[in-house]
């Protein structure tokens, strides 16, 4: 996809539960040296609006332009997982958050083809009669840290790490009709389907504290 823009609005409707689990293990001062994990699963409400920019060629079609939502997010979210995580040992830790959602269904437009040799043809919204997409969506962190001053004032973490976002995006058109581009044997047909993946990973060096 050349270019994908989303608005996944929500807020948290519930925090599930706080899963404290203790290694045994204690120090000569009677403190715990082992290593404590913690897990939250949480939950958004997300609403899905924005326009879809394929870059796959299909024919005489080097693209499509795919309007989606907003939408009934309940009736079409088809799975979700939601769980932050994470590890501590003395000075070391390791944290880690992972979002996954799946929509299936959502309603959506056709706006415009994009052909080999005339570039971007606008589709009329209304000749759309059942245009739907799927969106399935992964946002994993994964950090390290580790605590590089502690004192009664201050303390200083160095923390690395990376995040990966992938997206997998599908529409399944229908039109009233086939549409005739303004070159010759330039026809969008009047169904169709069009799919397209899209990976990236940051990766994050820096230190954080408190004074």
């Amino acid at each position: 996809m050349k270019r994908t823009v989303f608005a996944w609005i929500g807020f948290v409707l519930l925090i599930v539960s706080l899963l404290p689990v203790q290694a045994l293990g204690d120090d000569t001062n009677g403190q715990k040296d082992g290593w404590t994990f913690s897990l939250v699963p949480y939950l958004w409400l997300p609403s899905i609006s924005g326009t879809i920019n394929y870059n796959q060629s299909l024919g005489s079609l080097n693209g499509m332009e795919v309007k989606v939502g907003p939408d009934n997010y309940l009736s079409n979210l088809s799975a979700a997982v939601m769980l932050s995580g994470e590890a501590r040992k003395g000075k070391w830790g390791v944290l880690s958050d992972v979002i996954y959602l799946n929509f299936s269904s959502e309603e959506s437009n056709v706006k415009a083809a994009v052909f080999n040799s005339s570039g971007r043809f606008p589709i009329n919204a209304s000749l759309n009669t059942n245009t739907k997409s799927t969106l399935q969506g992964l946002v994993w962190n994964l950090l390290g840290s580790y605590r590089l001053v502690e004192g009664s004032t201050i303390t200083l973490d160095g923390v690395g790490g990376f995040r990966y976002f992938g997206l997998k995006a599908t529409t399944e058109w229908q039109l009233a009709a086939a549409v005739n581009g303004p070159g010759p044997g330039q026809t969008l047909a009047r169904t169709g389907r069009i799919s397209e993946r899209e990976r990236t990973f940051w990766t994050l060096l820096s230190a954080s504290g408190v004074v």
